[in-house]
C-alpha cells in the first residue's frame, strides 16, 4: 500500500510532467518566424510609429547621459575652484587682503561696515588723484589713526577725500535721503555712487582698492567726482 506522503509526491511529479509536456506542445504549435512574417505584416503607419518611438527612446537616453555628464563636469569644476580658492586663502598675503563689506540700508542713511585684516603697508603710502576739477587745490591733510582726510578747495566749494584700511570695526555712513543711488565702475572695480538731488546736497563715491576704503564727498557734480576717482592712485 502506497503511503499518503508517497502518493502526494507522485501526484506532484505527474502534474509537473504534464505541465512541461503541454508547454512543449504549445511551443511546437507556434508557427516559425518565416511563416509568421508571411501571414502577418505591420502597417506602414505602425512601422513609422515604432521607428519614431525607438528613436525617441535613444535620444532621451543620450540626453540623459549628456546631462549627467555635464553635471559631473560642473561639479568637478566647482570642486577645483573651491580647492584652488582654499589653497590661495592659505597664503597669508592673500588672506590678509580679502575684505568683506556689509551694506545696511536705513530710512535716512546707508551704512558700510568692513571686516577683514589688511597689512599695515597697504595704506602706508598716501593716496591722491592725478585729476582735480578746475581751480581746486589741496588745502589740508589730516590723519586720525588709520584714517586720512584730504580736503581740496576752490573759492566756493570743498571736496573731501577720506581713505582708511578696511579692517574689522571700520565703518562709514552716507546720507541717502537726499541722493539717488547707482552702481558704477572705477577702473574695473565696483563702486557705490550716491548722486545729490540738489546743488546743496553732497554726492558720494565709495569703493575699495587693495584693502583700502576710498570715499569722495562734495557738492560739485558727480561727473567730476568720477573723474577724480578714476585718476586716484598711491604715491610711490
Amino acid at each position: 500500500m502506497i503511503s499518503k506522503e508517497v502518493d502526494n509526491q507522485l501526484w506532484e511529479t505527474l502534474l509537473k510532467l504534464a505541465v512541461a509536456q503541454n508547454h512543449y506542445h504549445e511551443l511546437i504549435a507556434i508557427p516559425s518566424e518565416d511563416e509568421l512574417s508571411g501571414q502577418y505584416s505591420f502597417s506602414p503607419q505602425f512601422s513609422r510609429r515604432m521607428r519614431s518611438l525607438i528613436w525617441k527612446d535613444k535620444t532621451t537616453r543620450v540626453k540623459r547621459s549628456f546631462s549627467q555628464y555635464s553635471v559631473k563636469i560642473a561639479i568637478s569644476i566647482a570642486i577645483i575652484l573651491a580647492l584652488t580658492f582654499g589653497t590661495v586663502m592659505t597664503i597669508p598675503e592673500v588672506r590678509a587682503t580679502v575684505v568683506n563689506v556689509i551694506i545696511e540700508w536705513f530710512d535716512t542713511n546707508t551704512s558700510f561696515r568692513f571686516s577683514g585684516n589688511v597689512p599695515s603697508q597697504e595704506t602706508s603710502n598716501l593716496w591722491q588723484p592725478s585729476y582735480l576739477p578746475q581751480d581746486f587745490h589741496e588745502f589740508s591733510t589730516t590723519k586720525t589713526g588709520a584714517m586720512t582726510t584730504v580736503i581740496y578747495k576752490n573759492d566756493e566749494k570743498l571736496i573731501y577725500f577720506v581713505y582708511a584700511q578696511a579692517h574689522d570695526g571700520y565703518s562709514l555712513s552716507v546720507d541717502n535721503e537726499h541722493s539717488y543711488y547707482a552702481q558704477i565702475n572705477i577702473n574695473g572695480v565696483k563702486a557705490d555712487l550716491f548722486k545729490a538731488q540738489t546743488e546743496e546736497d553732497c554726492s558720494h563715491i565709495i569703493w575699495q582698492e587693495n584693502g583700502t576704503s576710498l570715499h569722495l564727498i562734495s557738492t560739485i557734480s558727480y561727473e567730476e567726482l568720477i573723474k577724480m576717482a578714476e585718476s586716484m592712485g598711491r604715491q610711490k
